[in-house]
């Protein structure tokens, strides 16, 4: 789940996964997708909890939508 998306992030760049293969960016981009998704759903009556979630989620998120930015061409297409 999200450990291991958060575990799999080079924390650097910002790289869900490696970047073997020629589809890599896809399998970022669906990283970056449910990462999102879980922030955006987390409802967790503990507010105290869900706090400590949403920080937990925030910085990887950051990274992995920056890591998007930055593959950008200067069209706003994806890089080749």
């Amino acid at each position: 789940g999200l450990d291991w998306l958060i575990a799999a992030q080079d924390a650097e760049s910002g790289l869900i996964g490696t970047t073997e293969g020629v589809a890599f960016h896809y399998g970022h981009a669906a990283a970056t997708i449910a990462l999102a998704s879980a922030m955006g759903s987390s409802s967790s009556g503990q507010p105290k909890e869900h706090e400590a979630f949403m920080t937990r989620c925030v910085q990887p998120l950051t990274l992995a939508t920056r890591y998007i930015e930055s593959a950008r061409n200067p069209y706003g297409g994806g890089r080749q």
